[in-house]
């Protein structure tokens, strides 16, 4: 596929092969790429591509300099760099939880507050009625807007990852609700 004439990610005037895109590479000093030979088009189709490099090391092709861009040789392309330099040590600690309890409430059609556990991380609802039933459990921040909430009709269920002080409410909407509650928690 030749480039078009807006493009300058391609080096090459056609997309280098698939499976053998190269020829040969010849390297500089700073082991960098400076002549790239590309099997192209039909076989024995070559098309020799010439990269050189500015001080600070970014890549000229065709006159052009290329700041923040770097050579894939395999694909024949210049593409945005993405380096990242890092000076000291970096230490990335993600606390597991390391608990949870389980709940069995039954939700009718008044409203009902799920007790806070203040080491909670994570909370999953899951509406156990009867399918038959028709039953839909309800769940809103608050308690006057609980129609309104997240429906879970029989069996299906919800997990929400919460701060400990967050209050959830729930509401069945007709008779009662078989309702399990699982908590996670961390201390």
């Amino acid at each position: 596929m030749a480039k078009t004439t807006s493009s300058v990610n391609y080096l090459t005037a056609k997309r280098p092969k698939t499976g053998d895109p190269l020829a040969s590479v010849t390297y500089d000093a700073q082991n960098r790429p400076t002549i790239i030979v590309y099997n192209v088009g039909f076989t024995g189709n070559t098309e020799t591509v010439n990269i050189s490099y500015t001080v600070d090391g970014w890549p000229i092709f065709n006159g052009i300099e290329y700041r923040n861009y770097q050579i894939d040789i395999w694909k024949g392309i210049l593409e945005k760099k993405t380096d990242v330099s890092i000076s000291g040590t970096i230490t990335v600690v993600i606390e597991l939880a390391n608990g949870f309890a389980t709940q069995k409430i039954n939700v009718g059609t008044s409203v009902v507050q799920i007790v806070n556990t203040s080491d909670r991380i994570s909370i999953a609802i899951r509406n156990w009625s009867d399918p038959a039933s028709g039953q839909i459990l309800y769940l809103a921040e608050d308690n006057t807007t609980l129609l309104d909430g997240w429906p879970m009709i029989s069996r299906e269920g919800t997990s929400i990852d919460l701060d400990p002080n967050a209050s959830l409410f729930l509401v069945a909407s007709s008779g009662t609700i078989d309702t399990r509650i699982l908590e996670v928690t961390r201390t």
